[in-house]
């Protein structure tokens, strides 16, 4: 049984881990995946390289950009802007991860 931390969660989507079975839960739009933690620090890598080729999205408010990770049979379909929240969705998943980390490191009691 899955026991989700919200890491992330605003209008454009989610990101939400299971310290159970350590996975964690995208959506973007109207998709969302279950991935485990390697194929999600693939994913946000993805998405920081994608970000890279903005400036050649041409016009911005059409979804010309795709990205496809390897490990799924289907991908995420983006206009500039939606890259770029995607973008920051994943890496404030990932800061607040280590942020949670840090945390537990300090937080344990002698008794």
């Amino acid at each position: 049984m899955c026991t989700f931390k919200t890491l992330y969660l605003a209008n454009n989507g989610y990101v939400i881990h299971c310290k159970n079975c350590n996975n964690y839960q995208i959506a973007a739009g109207t998709l969302a995946v279950t991935i485990t933690c390697a194929k999600f620090v693939c994913l946000k890598q993805l998405a920081e390289k994608a970000c890279c080729y903005l400036d050649k999205m041409q016009p911005a408010d059409v979804k010309s950009f795709a990205i496809a990770p390897p490990f799924a049979s289907i991908g995420f379909l983006f206009t500039a802007n939606e890259l770029l929240a995607f973008s920051d969705m994943l890496q404030s998943a990932k800061n607040k991860v280590a942020a949670l980390e840090l945390i537990s490191i300090f937080n344990t009691s002698p008794c």
